[in-house]
């Protein structure tokens, strides 16, 4: 399965989404959820991709866990589902949930040490079956892609390459990253330390993001083969993206952008 073209993606309903705690600059309790909005625009979100990607499983939403409904799972390689050590007490029981829910559907579930947080999903973008960049700085630490490598070490000898983040507004990788073909990725330069920028450089061909598409979380988007599903994309962003033969669908998704996620954030290929 390409990486730019899965076959099946995991979501989780936005039932219970609301900003209840701040654990990101974009999270203010008192910038309240209209909850509405949010299952019409996640709805939004879930029928576009199905255009794409008819298989998608959902995971059953947890009155607790109002984050749950960006899946930040794990890490996924082949049949083996290593689950994130989150960072944050408010996230941390989403661990389990996940766990559960890839054990249920016939994963392999392994584990990395507790002492190292470890995000996932968001930190974790893979440009081919064996090549992964992974962010760290706010959320996932360093040593704890060793310990993945470790884990799948009778599997694979993984390509994994580390891009610090310096910038909190954007916490996770997937927020100023987005690889959308092998060869060729979106970035906000200004989110990346400056030897993580100079290395990727040598690695891809990069679309530099003005401001504002990444505070619009442009790079935070799905890409389906020569599909790709944004938040926002400026005019500009957009001519970009189909000079290089892409179609761009943008999906509203402002209510969870209220808690720093959009639509990358939203859905986990499998």
């Amino acid at each position: 399965m390409s990486c730019f073209q899965p076959t099946k993606v995991l979501m989780c309903p936005p039932t219970y989404f609301k900003v209840n705690y701040e654990i990101n600059p974009w999270m203010d309790v008192q910038n309240f959820v209209d909850q509405d909005l949010a299952s019409l625009q996640w709805q939004n979100l879930y029928n576009q991709i199905s255009c794409f990607c008819p298989d998608i499983k959902t995971i059953e939403p947890h009155p607790d866990l109002p984050d749950l409904v960006f899946i930040d799972a794990g890490f996924l390689y082949k049949n083996i589902f290593i689950p994130s050590n989150f960072r944050f007490p408010e996230r941390q029981p989403e661990s389990v949930i996940f766990a559960d829910w890839f054990a249920s559907n016939g994963y392999e579930i392994k584990k990395i040490e507790k002492e190292f947080y470890f995000e996932g999903h968001g930190d974790t973008l893979w440009v081919d079956d064996k090549t992964v960049y992974c962010g760290h700085g706010f959320r996932s630490h360093p040593d704890s892609y060793k310990h993945i490598q470790n884990i799948l070490s009778d599997e694979a000898i993984l390509d994994i390459r580390l891009i610090k983040l310096t910038d909190p507004r954007f916490y996770h990788l997937d927020t100023c990253f987005c690889p959308i073909n092998k060869d060729t990725a979106l970035v906000f330069a200004d989110a990346i330390d400056v030897d993580s920028l100079k290395k990727i450089k040598t690695e891809l061909d990069l679309i530099e993001v003005r401001s504002e598409d990444a505070l619009n979380f442009a790079c935070n988007s799905l890409v389906f083969g020569q599909h790709i599903i944004m938040p926002f994309a400026s005019r500009w962003l957009q001519e970009q993206l189909k000079s290089r033969g892409f179609h761009v669908h943008i999906v509203e998704v402002s209510e969870f952008i209220k808690a720093g996620g959009a639509c990358k954030c939203l859905c986990m290929p499998l």
